[in-house]
C-alpha cells in the first residue's frame, strides 16, 4: 500500500510541474521527499514508464563536475554519451528536438547529493532554462533535502513549488 502511495505522490508531482510550467511559461520544478524504504525509488521507475518525456536519475554519488552530470543525464536518457561537454551538450538539444520531446522531466532520486554542490544546481538551473532543452525536475530524496531546500539560497530553489 505505501509503495503505490508513493506511485501516485510522484506520478502527481510530475503532472503538477508539467502543467505549472506550462501555465507559467518557465520551468517550475517539485520535490519529494521521505524516509528512506519508502518506494520512492521504485515508484519514480514506474512513473518513468508510465508518464511520456519522464526520464530517471539517480544523483551520482562520486564527486563529479557538470560536464559529468551531463554524461549522466545522457545515460539516464538512453543517449550514449560522446566526448567533450560541448558535443554532449549538442547531442542533448538535438536528440530532444529529433523525438520532439518538449518539456521533459527529470526525476532526480538522492537530489539531497546535488543540493550540497552550488555548481551543479546551476548547470540544472541552465539546462532548465535552454529553450532547446527545458528540463523541468522532481528532485526526490530523502528529509534531508527538505532541510536543504528550506534553507538554499541557489536560485532554482525559488522554482521548486
Amino acid at each position: 500500500m505505501l509503495k503505490l502511495h508513493a506511485y501516485e505522490i510522484i506520478a502527481s508531482a510530475v503532472m503538477a510541474v508539467k502543467n505549472f510550467s506550462k501555465e507559467q511559461g518557465f520551468p517550475v520544478h517539485g520535490s519529494v521527499y521521505s524516509q528512506w524504504g519508502a518506494g520512492k525509488t521504485v515508484a519514480c521507475k514506474q512513473v518513468k514508464q508510465s508518464i511520456p518525456d519522464t526520464f530517471y536519475l539517480k544523483a551520482p554519488v562520486r564527486n563529479i563536475e557538470p560536464s559529468g552530470l551531463l554524461r549522466e543525464i545522457l545515460i539516464s536518457l538512453q543517449i550514449g554519451a560522446g566526448r567533450g561537454y560541448a558535443n554532449n551538450y549538442e547531442l542533448l538539444t538535438r536528440v530532444l528536438s529529433a523525438k520532439g520531446i518538449i518539456q521533459p522531466v527529470l526525476l532526480i532520486d538522492e537530489a539531497q547529493i546535488l543540493f550540497t554542490k552550488p555548481s551543479l544546481l546551476s548547470f540544472l538551473k541552465d539546462l532548465s532554462e535552454d529553450p532547446e532543452v527545458g528540463f523541468v525536475y522532481v528532485f526526490i530524496g530523502d528529509d534531508r533535502l527538505k532541510t536543504l531546500i528550506k534553507t538554499g539560497r541557489h536560485s532554482i530553489v525559488k522554482r521548486i513549488r
